[in-house]
């Protein structure tokens, strides 16, 4: 399930910064369809649907505070990039590298630090 709601904001951040190319080749990813603002509304939505599964396994006692703290803090600054990109959106600019391309690379960091801190946390 985290996999399953972290994909769209890890792709639509990519598929954002090059939307021009989905567009030539004729792949309608949600911004060539839907435009900026509806992508930025939706990667959001899907960050806080990421950070809320990402903590659940905390409350099933499947893992401990090590993998909450880190999953926390991790799941902020997820917030925060995709609330940047929200923001400067919104406010009517253009989608620039500078404020998509920390979301894209982030997401990435993201999911295989979430990872390592459950395999930690189980393993403790």
């Amino acid at each position: 399930a985290i996999i399953f709601f972290w994909t769209p904001v890890h792709f639509w951040a990519l598929a954002l910064m090059i939307k021009d190319e989905y567009r030539e080749v004729g792949i309608p990813m949600l911004p060539v369809v839907y435009g900026d603002k509806m992508t930025v509304a939706q990667i959001g939505l899907y960050a806080i649907y990421t950070v809320v599964l990402s903590l659940m396994p905390v409350f099933f006692r499947e893992v401990g505070a090590l993998y909450f703290v880190g999953g926390a803090l991790l799941g902020a600054w997820l917030l925060v990039l995709s609330w940047r990109l929200y923001r400067h959106v919104m406010a009517g600019h253009a989608v620039e590298r500078k404020v998509a391309v920390p979301l894209y690379l982030y997401s990435m960091l993201y999911l295989a630090l979430l990872f390592v801190a459950g395999a930690v946390d189980r393993m403790l």
